[in-house]
């Protein structure tokens, strides 16, 4: 998996797309979405809700040189579970 970057001092918003991929059958939604991160030491994560689908959070307070992963998890208005990961690598400059 890829990282994304950000640097210690960003307050950068993270979203996953629940209607790109196998998660949602036609005519279902998100009904509940929730985030976390690992590690979490320090670390601030402030879920945005979601929209079309679309859940967001904002991250912030990283460490430089540690790697993290932001997991969201969600639950459809069918029952449906699903989870997608976003690698965060806090950037060394």
């Amino acid at each position: 998996m890829p990282f994304e970057l950000q640097t210690p001092s960003e307050n950068l918003t993270w979203s996953v797309d629940w209607d790109d991929g196998p998660w949602l059958a036609t005519g279902d939604s998100v009904a509940s979405a929730s985030w976390a991160i690992t590690p979490a030491t320090g670390v601030t994560v402030v879920d945005l809700g979601n929209a079309a689908n679309v859940s967001s959070a904002q991250v912030s307070g990283l460490t430089r040189g540690q790697h993290y992963r932001l997991t969201c998890t969600m639950v459809s208005t069918l029952g449906e579970t699903g989870e997608q990961s976003i690698a965060i690598r806090c950037d060394f400059n």
